[in-house]
């Protein structure tokens, strides 16, 4: 039986990257083997990111209520659409794939997140009409919209896609993402049916967005990014710092979950008015939340688990920072670090095939969110779909009918 294609898009949280995956499922069932036939990824447009940053400082971005720029939401979305294409059309040429067996294609982007007295709000910055105009095909977008409507917080939803990309028989794993935020998601060994529920995640600390806005503020704008931590090797850190650092992230209230992740403000502005009286240099202000991260995340680890019964899997941008895994590698000397890359995964667009993996679930009536960390009262599967050509709609309507609903389904991923 060939195998029934579907794409996976998706858009980073600070809009400046995109990432598209062609994934490819053997049968239904389960145990039905998953491989990813290609991807790519690219950066976006400054206008793009400059956009979305306009959004984000009026507040539409960060859960606040605001006026709506509705002709600067609908020139963003028309340009998102347009890469979007060119993302799928460059996919789908390199793939030699063609179009027509490509049954869905999903769609994830950052939004524009808000509040109501009913709970949380989710808008889209993609168009999935405008996409399937474009290319003729059926668009699943939306998904943290329909956990919402199920009584969730919209995420995270990639917990469960991550456990079919990455479980391992041989021993539980954990995926650490040093992203803007330093993520833990636990992967158990697929012992039996139910073992998904005990998937387990947490936001652990502010990682990128602190080291970024540290670099940005203490050069005076010079510097946005300290590029493989270069300026953070040089120094040394700071032992008062770090005991107020840690001082206040006992204080706050353990974390739930937020598409913007763990905010760097206390610490930054913490890190700031102590600078400036104390005359600290930047370098070891940054060689500080480098220890002060690693310390989190280790002090975490050790606190939930057991080093010989888990293999870390390491990912993110920060993971390109030398000292940084330089000190987690002495910090966690006794457990076994292995780079996500190594698992024959396509890193660079990870997410994306994540994006696609729920497009499967929901063509096959799979629920794809862990309602203990969603919170949402029932199971259900994610996406809001838009149909493409008639002949592409047809297809996929005949292929979910194929398809009895399930409460969950097992399967192993291979040829990554």
């Amino acid at each position: 039986m060939p195998p029934r294609w579907f794409a996976g898009i998706h858009i980073s949280a600070d809009c400046r990257r995109i990432e598209a995956a062609l994934v490819g499922i053997h049968g239904r069932g389960n145990g039905a083997p998953i491989e990813s036939r290609k991807s790519m990824s690219f950066d976006l447009p400054k206008e793009i990111v400059d956009a979305f940053q306009v959004l984000c400082d009026q507040g539409y971005g960060h859960g606040t209520k605001s006026v709506l720029d509705t002709n600067l939401l609908a020139q963003l979305t028309h340009e998102l659409a347009c890469l979007e294409e060119e993302a799928l059309d460059e996919l789908i040429a390199e793939s030699r794939i063609p179009p027509l067996e490509i049954l869905a294609v999903g769609l994830s982007d950052p939004g524009l997140w808000g509040k109501s007295d009913s709970g949380p709000i989710f808008h889209s910055l993609s168009s999935s009409e405008l996409l399937a105009e474009k290319t003729g095909l059926n668009i699943v977008d939306s998904f943290p919209s329909r956990d919402i409507a199920s009584g969730g917080v919209g995420g995270p939803l990639f917990p469960f896609p991550c456990w079919i990309i990455l479980c391992s028989e041989a021993k539980n794993r954990i995926l650490l993402d040093f992203g803007k935020t330093a993520r833990s998601t636990f992967l158990p060994k697929p012992l039996n049916s139910t073992i998904y529920e005990h998937i387990e995640y947490a936001d652990l600390v502010p990682c990128g967005s602190l080291l970024d806005e540290l670099t940005l503020k203490l050069t005076h704008g010079k510097t946005e990014i300290d590029s493989g931590g270069s300026l953070t090797v040089q120094g040394k850190h700071i032992p008062e710092l770090l005991s107020l650092w840690k001082n206040l992230q006992q204080a706050q209230i353990a974390p739930s979950w937020s598409p913007f992740g763990i905010s760097p403000v206390p610490f930054l502005q913490l890190a700031l008015e102590k600078s400036t009286l104390e005359n600290w240099a930047i370098r070891d202000v940054l060689c500080t939340a480098v220890h002060f991260i690693t310390e989190s995340v280790a002090t975490f680890l050790e606190k939930h688990y057991l080093p010989k019964e888990i293999e870390i899997l390491l990912t993110g941008g920060c993971c390109r920072h030398g000292l940084l895994l330089n000190r987690l590698g002495k910090r966690l000397e006794e457990w076994q670090l292995t780079p996500l890359r190594d698992c024959g995964v396509p890193v660079d667009a990870f997410d994306a095939v994540c994006v696609a993996i729920l497009t499967i679930l929901f063509a096959d009536h799979i629920p794809a969110a862990i309602q203990s960390l969603t919170r949402a009262e029932t199971a259900q599967p994610l996406g809001h779909i838009t149909p493409g050509s008639p002949h592409n709609w047809t297809r996929l309507i005949e292929e979910m009918s194929q398809t009895r609903s399930t409460l969950r389904n097992l399967r192993s991923v291979v040829n990554f």
